[in-house]
């Protein structure tokens, strides 16, 4: 398949379309990620249904971001998102690191 960054030449890109453009990257690998993870090695040291629930946080995460950038495309709300975050962390027994995420991202915001 090769490395598609060889072509790729970012820094020529203005703010917007490399924000767009990690923001798409992100979003597409964690739809190619899913179905990747495997119970089967011996040497993991999570469970599959947390990489699972971790991928699945970091999908939709990009997704609420796709919405933003696009006002044109039709997005999920953000508390929606929020809820959706916390259900999946809860259920992969994830949550007090995304308590953590969002204490912290909170703090950034009151910097602003």
């Amino acid at each position: 398949m090769g490395n598609k960054l060889s072509h790729l030449s970012i820094s020529r890109l203005n703010t917007a379309e490399r924000l767009q453009f990690f923001i798409n990257t992100g979003f597409y690998f964690s739809m190619q990620i899913r179905g990747k993870y495997s119970l089967h090695d011996l040497h993991a040291q999570h469970e599959d249904r947390e990489y699972r629930a971790i991928n699945e946080c970091f999908h939709r995460i990009f997704q609420c971001l796709r919405g933003i950038g696009d006002s044109h495309e039709p997005r999920m709300p953000d508390d929606t998102v929020l809820l959706m975050l916390n259900d999946i962390a809860k259920e992969a027994n994830l949550q007090e690191e995304l308590n953590w995420a969002i204490e912290e991202a909170t703090k950034l915001l009151a910097n602003i």
